[in-house]
């Protein structure tokens, strides 16, 4: 099982959460490069999804979301876009 090997590669470790020794492993830097591309490639898709579907690109931009906007976020791994599309002129 995952939890077993890394038992093996970071054996002492079986106190901390799963998350934290996943990160201590493949080390802090890694991990957040590894999360903003990911981010990167969703928000990709999902705009290329809006445009797929008729919004034109002039009328879409993202942004993060505010914290009011995310507060009530749940889950874990989860994602939550937040985009904006303006008005036709």
């Amino acid at each position: 099982t995952f939890l077993g090997w890394l038992d093996q590669q970071l054996p002492g470790s079986a106190h901390r959460p799963v998350r934290e020794r996943a990160i201590a492993l493949v080390g802090h830097d890694a991990h957040l490069s590894a999360w903003r591309a990911l981010e990167r490639s969703r928000l990709q898709q999902a705009m290329a999804a809006l445009q797929a579907a008729g919004v034109a690109p002039e009328r879409m931009r993202a942004r993060p979301g505010t914290p009011q906007e995310v507060a009530a976020y749940q889950g874990a791994p989860g994602y939550r876009f937040v985009y904006d599309l303006t008005e036709e002129e």
